[in-house]
C-alpha cells in the first residue's frame, strides 16, 4: 500500500450700645445763701449674668456608618499551555496531513484495488481519517466510505475502531516518516481471524 498526496485592560455680629451721660450744672438763686445740693443718688449697676454656653450634642455614628472591612477577591492563577508547543506539534502533524491516493494489494487472495485517504489534524490533538477503498476488499466487495477518529502526538497518528463492519477491531498508526501499520482482529468476515498490513505515504516524485 503506497499513497501519494493530492492536496493540502458667621459671621458673628456684635452690637454694642453706647451710653450717653449728660452732666447738668446747678441753677444759682437770688440770695447769697448757698443752697446745699443733695448728693445725687447712685444706683448701682448690676452686671448681667454671664450667658450660658451653647452646648451642641454630638451624635455618635450609627452602626451602619461604621467602616466595614475590605474583602479582597481571591487570586486566580490560570493554567496556560504554551502556544508555541501546540503550534509546533500541529505543524509536525501537518507533514502527512491532506488527501492521499494509491493502491492496495491483498497478498493472500492476490486481489488489488484503489484507495483514497484524507488525514485531518485538529489543534486539540485530535484527528480524523477518511478512507475510501474500491474493488473486492476481503472478498466482500467495495465498502462504503468511512471516517475514523483518533489522536496524534510527537510520534504520529493513532486511529482505532471497535466493531467496524468490515475490519472488526481496527488499529491504524501513521508515523511522520510516512510509515503506515494496520492490524485488525475479530473480523466479521467468515474464515478470517486477523489482518495485518504495512504501507507508506509519500509525495509523488
Amino acid at each position: 500500500m503506497r499513497l501519494h498526496r493530492l492536496a493540502k485592560f458667621s459671621a458673628v455680629l456684635v452690637l454694642m450700645t453706647a451710653q450717653l451721660v449728660c452732666s447738668f450744672g446747678n441753677t444759682p438763686t437770688l440770695t447769697r445763701t448757698p443752697v446745699p445740693t443733695a448728693a445725687p443718688a447712685v444706683v448701682p449697676t448690676t452686671p448681667p449674668p454671664p450667658a450660658a454656653p451653647t452646648v451642641v450634642p454630638t451624635t455618635p455614628p450609627s452602626p451602619t456608618q461604621a467602616a466595614s472591612p475590605t474583602t479582597l477577591p481571591p487570586t486566580i492563577t490560570p493554567t496556560l499551555t504554551p502556544t508555541a508547543t501546540v503550534n509546533a506539534l500541529l505543524e509536525k502533524a501537518n507533514q502527512v496531513s491532506g488527501k492521499w491516493a494509491g493502491k492496495w494489494n491483498n497478498l493472500t487472495f492476490s486481489t488489488t484495488g484503489t484507495e483514497e485517504a484524507v488525514i485531518s489534524p485538529n489543534a486539540d490533538k485530535t484527528a480524523t481519517l477518511s478512507l475510501q477503498l474500491t474493488r473486492h476488499v476481503l472478498g466482500v466487495g467495495a465498502p462504503p466510505p468511512v471516517t475514523y477518529t483518533g489522536t496524534y502526538d510527537a510520534n504520529g497518528y493513532l486511529f482505532t475502531a471497535k466493531g467496524d463492519k468490515l475490519f472488526g477491531n481496527l488499529k491504524i498508526t501513521i508515523g511522520y516518516d510516512g510509515q503506515v501499520a494496520v492490524t485488525a482482529d475479530v473480523l466479521p468476515v467468515p474464515g478470517l481471524a486477523r489482518l495485518t498490513a504495512q504501507g507508506s505515504i509519500a509525495d509523488q516524485v
